[in-house]
């Protein structure tokens, strides 16, 4: 097994709070603004729920929260359309939301860009740039290998374009949808 880690940043033509807002409850929003990618978002719940205080916008989904020590297990599974290119499902586990920060970390369980990888860690933090209308997405993936081979520069790449992939389909739906 190798550990590995790969970070990269973008910026966005879409101020901090809308991105922030679509992309915390992306099971929500993902399969109707990024259609061509997004097949589905489905919440998997476990025995026990998190509190009423964690609960999403949207009353008939709960928010994709969970931790290790917590008593619940909340999984989110998104499938993809051939289009995504880059992977075709994801099941995870939300690790942290933490709403002051902008910034939220999921565990991949299944599925993801490779079978190299035993498992996979994905870091987000969303940062004002000073400009409302604008916002820079720094993502951190740890991850580590099956085996004692490490990730190719190329397969590191897939790792963080899938997100920004989706971040930009949000961003341009955002921007010919101001009202969303």
């Amino acid at each position: 097994m190798v550990a590995g880690c790969v970070s990269d940043e973008a910026k966005f033509a879409v101020g901090l709070d809308r991105l922030w807002k679509v992309l915390r409850d992306d099971h929500v929003h993902l399969p109707k603004m990024v259609p061509d990618h997004v097949a589905s978002a489905e919440i998997v719940e476990g025995t026990a729920a998190p509190a009423p205080s964690r609960r999403s916008p949207s009353p008939q989904f709960l928010l994709n929260v969970t931790s290790e020590n917590s008593e619940f297990e909340s999984h989110l599974h998104l499938s993809f359309y051939a289009a995504a290119k880059i992977v075709i499902y994801v099941k995870r586990r939300l690790v942290m939301l933490d709403e002051s920060n902008h910034v939220f970390k999921y565990e991949v369980l299944e599925g993801g860009v490779s079978e190299k990888i035993k498992s996979q860690t994905f870091e987000f933090k969303f940062e004002s740039t000073g400009d409302v209308e604008t916002c820079v997405v720094r993502l951190k993936v740890e991850y580590d290998t099956v085996d004692d081979e490490p990730l190719g520069a190329e397969e590191e790449k897939k790792l963080i374009q899938g997100p920004f992939m989706l971040f930009r389909g949000v961003e341009q739906y955002l921007l010919a949808n101001p009202g969303a």
